[in-house]
């Protein structure tokens, strides 16, 4: 069995193109072979590129790694209610299908209106091999106000519910109703849903 290892993913940069380089040793019965393949995307950005790139080095068998994931566009929604949807992490294996799953996670939140992940090549100074993921979002209005009635015009039970989708950015539901009943009298709940502990 081969063992893997990647020893370079660069960006070179062209005129008018960009390339992405890979380069990749394979170890077999102590010989080292070197598999090498450029990608070129012609007149586009080194993301669209990268995004490529993904594609292709998983038909070829070639291992990228992840070197930082940043989360973007997030402003009331903490990043570690974000980070906890995304089926990666910082030193794993670079995968479309994994990529494509964390960004479905996202989008059935109720409290974020888009996501996006794509990936670019680190930024100049890193080491080679590296590949960043960045992961847009949109923050949405999560909270709701509403009233309420019930019963009889001679016996109305009326009130207010206060909803809050997203609470202090955590991703809990938050749910207040204060309501006036002629039999029960005044009465209020406070209640509160957690998705996830981790």
């Amino acid at each position: 069995m081969p063992i893997r290892q990647v020893i370079d993913f660069t960006e070179a940069a062209t005129t008018p193109s960009r390339s992405i380089h890979l380069a990749e040793v394979h170890l077999f019965a102590g010989v080292p072979l070197l598999l090498t393949l450029t990608l070129a995307a012609a007149a586009t950005s080194a993301a669209a590129a990268a995004d490529t790139a993904i594609g292709l080095t998983e038909s070829v068998g070639l291992r990228v790694l992840i070197d930082t994931v940043l989360i973007r566009g997030n402003v009331r929604t903490r990043e570690r209610v974000i980070r906890r949807e995304l089926l990666f992490g910082a030193g794993e294996r670079l995968d479309a299908a994994t990529l494509r799953e964390s960004e479905r996670n996202l989008r059935r939140l109720l409290y974020l209106g888009s996501a996006r992940i794509s990936t670019r090549l680190a930024a100049t100074g890193t080491d080679s091999g590296a590949t960043q993921v960045l992961v847009d979002v949109e923050d949405l209005y999560s909270r709701a106000l509403s009233p309420v009635f019930s019963g009889e015009l001679d016996e109305l039970s009326y009130g207010i519910v206060a909803l809050d989708y997203n609470f202090l950015g955590l991703g809990q539901l938050a749910r207040l109703e204060l309501r006036y009943d002629p039999v029960a009298g005044n009465r209020g709940s406070l209640t509160s849903q957690v998705p996830r502990f981790r």
